[in-house]
């Protein structure tokens, strides 16, 4: 990403600084890989970055408007709480697809029901 002027910037050999402020044109979805290594080991982490453009999130509060009006009616929520809390923030709710304003039922998973495969 840095030709969208993202760093990356090692403090230590325990601390790593992503900085990134988009800019208009740049709203979209971006998974970003995250790799550590100490020369032997190595471990890697990816994380998706979502950037809303200023006409889906009007009131830049990172919460979609579509989203705060069809389950809120208005754009006072901020995506930060928990609106029926249960456990998973307004805005995580909206980004998978459920409603945040009603509560999902606790799933129960029995070992017996966990299959375990091996990817090559």
């Amino acid at each position: 990403m840095q030709h969208c002027n993202a760093s990356f910037i090692v403090q230590n050999e325990a601390e790593a600084f992503f900085d990134w402020t988009p800019v208009k044109g740049q709203a979209g979805s971006y998974d970003i890989t995250f790799t550590a290594s100490d020369g032997t080991l190595k471990t890697s982490q990816t994380a998706r970055i979502i950037v809303y453009s200023s006409a889906e999130d009007s009131d830049g509060d990172g919460m979609p408007d579509s989203c705060e009006m069809q389950y809120f009616g208005n754009l006072e929520r901020d995506g930060r709480s928990d609106f029926d809390n249960d456990g998973i923030s307004d805005l995580e709710e909206c980004l998978l697809g459920s409603d945040p304003s009603l509560k999902i039922p606790d799933i129960v998973i029995n070992e017996a029901d966990i299959q375990v495969t091996e990817n090559n």
